[in-house]
């Protein structure tokens, strides 16, 4: 900016809020000469590949790409157009429990059909969420030398970055929503329900969604989860696909809801949409090759879903993210 030239001298005032970016984004005027972007801060804060909102213009699930992370739903109390002020938009934000106990045996995900309750974590409008990433708007790094850091970084700037470093992989990063608050949070979650817990601590679930659902026994183990797409009309009996692109670490190892056997290739998984636009089971329609497999067995097949796009006649369009 303003030709000036890179720097490695921490960043003060005017650092950017990294609580800023993780929200699903929607386009409310599309056919505008210059169309608005709004955030959709209530749906959670995650590494959203590309969130599908179903017909009934309430609900949306998304997928969170990357290892060992989360597919959640979105449900707003009133068809979301309706709200004319966009910080008013209030829903309830969900995370999954896989129940199956076959997905929990080490056995091809070919065979097993996961049921899926979900769990609910809070509710809030898109102003609230927005005001408790504000909170943070002033945090800067060297904010997080300073807290992190007996070293000054103004006489030896490694060490200090080096010494805050570890102290945040030992005991998390003071600066933002800390571990201890999660843990308080999951506390009186278990206690009282998502709708008791303090009033300061109704942030967690929406500013620190992956922590907040693992911490409660959510199924935070989905690796690789990509697009999720259904046909532009989509109502109860119709089916929304997930795109997994790989089946493998924390959905294949020996912990946990799922420890099926590994696909590297990945899995398309879809969900019947219910009367209420839930899903309650993700069944394999396509299971990839695993990476053992020889050429000849692995070529022809599916590999690395990416994104998929369902089209008008309920066909499925897949895209391969791989060499």
């Amino acid at each position: 900016e303003d030709n000036t030239e890179n720097t490695l001298e921490p960043i003060g005032e005017g650092y950017p809020n990294p609580a800023d970016a993780g929200c699903p984004a929607a386009i409310r005027d599309p056919a505008a000469g210059e169309p608005t972007p709004i955030k959709d801060y209530a749906a959670g804060r995650a590494s959203w590949e590309s969130p599908d909102i179903q017909a009934d213009l309430k609900t949306i699930y998304g997928c969170s790409d990357g290892d060992s992370k989360g597919i959640y739903k979105f449900v707003a109390d009133e068809e979301i157009p309706s709200y004319d002020d966009t910080s008013d938009i209030a829903g309830t934000l969900y995370a999954p429990k896989v129940t199956s106990e076959a997905a929990a045996r080490k056995t091809s995900p070919l065979n097993v059909t996961l049921d899926v309750e979900w769990m609910k974590l809070g509710h809030a409008t898109n102003g609230e969420v927005e005001s408790w990433i504000t909170e943070y708007d002033d945090v800067t790094q060297e904010d997080y030398l300073e807290t992190h850091a007996d070293t000054d970084w103004r006489e030896d700037l490694d060490a200090a970055i080096e010494e805050a470093d570890r102290e945040v992989i030992a005991n998390g990063n003071q600066n933002y929503i800390t571990h201890e608050e999660i843990l308080k949070w999951a506390e009186q979650y278990e206690q009282n329900g998502p709708d008791g817990v303090d009033d300061e601590l109704r942030k967690v679930p929406f500013l620190e969604t992956r922590a907040a659902a693992k911490e409660i026994g959510a199924t935070i183990e989905f690796n690789k989860a990509e697009g999720v797409d259904s046909k532009d009309d989509a109502g109860p009996g119709d089916y929304v696909y997930f795109g997994i692109s790989e089946l493998n670490d924390d959905m294949a190892d020996d912990t946990g809801d799922l420890q099926m056997d590994r696909v590297d290739g990945g899995v398309v998984y879809h969900g019947q949409l219910e009367d209420d636009y839930n899903i309650s089971r993700l069944e394999p329609v396509i299971v990839g090759p695993d990476g053992t497999d020889d050429a000849a067995t692995a070529n022809p097949a599916l590999i690395n879903i990416d994104n998929v796009s369902v089209m008008d006649d309920g066909r499925v369009l897949c895209c391969e993210d791989a060499d």
